[in-house]
C-alpha cells in the first residue's frame, strides 16, 4: 500500500514542479524520495525485510538520478554561460571577446602558412541620429539587420562580429587586399 501511495507522490511531485528550474525540481524530489526511504525503514521490522531492502534500493536510485540530473543541469548552464559570454546578445553575432580570440588564431594560422588574412571594420555612419530621431528601439532593428547582413555576405569560416555600439569587425582568412575590398564594397 506504502509503495504505490509514494510512487504517486514522487509523480505529483515531479509534474508540479516541471516548470522550475533543474536544482529545484531535484531538491523538492530528493527530500520526498528521502522520506519514502524513511518510511520503507521504518515499516521494516527487521533488517532484511522487504521494507528494508526497498528502502535501501529506492534511496541508491534516487540519488543516483538527482545527481545525473543536477549534473545534466549543470552542463546545460555551462553551455548557455559559454554561448552569452562569446555572443552578441542583440544581434546573435559573435561580440568583442569572441572575435578577439579568433583574431589571434587567424593571426597565428596566417603566419604559420603564409597566407593572407583581412580584416573589415565597419561603422555605422550617422547612427546616433537615428537613435535620436527614431528611438533605441529602431537602432536596435538597424544593428540586428547589420548583423543579419553581415553573416549572409561572409563565407563559412570567415567571423562577423560585432566589436561595440554601432561598430563591427569582419574577419576573412585566406583573403587578399583586393578581394577584402570587394567584400567590402558589397557589403
Amino acid at each position: 500500500m506504502v509503495l504505490p501511495l509514494l510512487a504517486a507522490s514522487l509523480i505529483t511531485t515531479y509534474w508540479g514542479t516541471r516548470h522550475r528550474s533543474g536544482p529545484e525540481r531535484w531538491v523538492t524530489i530528493t527530500a520526498l524520495s528521502c522520506l519514502a526511504r524513511l518510511s520503507l525503514n521504518d515499516m521494516a521490522h527487521y533488517r532484511c525485510s522487504i521494507g528494508w531492502y526497498g528502502g535501501r534500493t529506492l534511496g541508491i536510485f534516487a540519488s543516483a538520478v538527482v545527481l545525473m540530473a543536477i549534473l545534466a543541469s549543470f552542463r546545460r548552464l555551462k553551455f548557455q554561460a559559454e554561448y552569452y559570454a562569446m555572443t552578441d546578445a542583440l544581434t546573435g553575432r559573435s561580440n568583442r571577446r569572441s572575435s578577439a580570440a579568433a583574431l589571434e588564431g587567424m593571426i597565428a594560422r596566417a603566419q604559420r602558412s603564409g597566407k593572407d588574412l583581412s580584416m573589415l571594420i565597419l561603422d555605422v555612419d550617422n547612427f546616433k541620429r537615428v537613435n535620436d530621431r527614431f528611438g533605441h528601439s529602431a537602432g536596435d532593428n538597424v544593428l540586428i539587420a547589420i548583423g543579419k547582413l553581415l553573416s549572409e555576405s561572409v563565407r563559412l569560416g570567415d567571423v562577423a562580429a560585432r566589436y561595440g555600439g554601432e561598430e563591427f569587425l569582419v574577419l576573412l582568412p585566406d583573403v587578399n587586399e583586393d578581394f577584402a575590398t570587394r567584400v567590402a564594397e558589397r557589403i
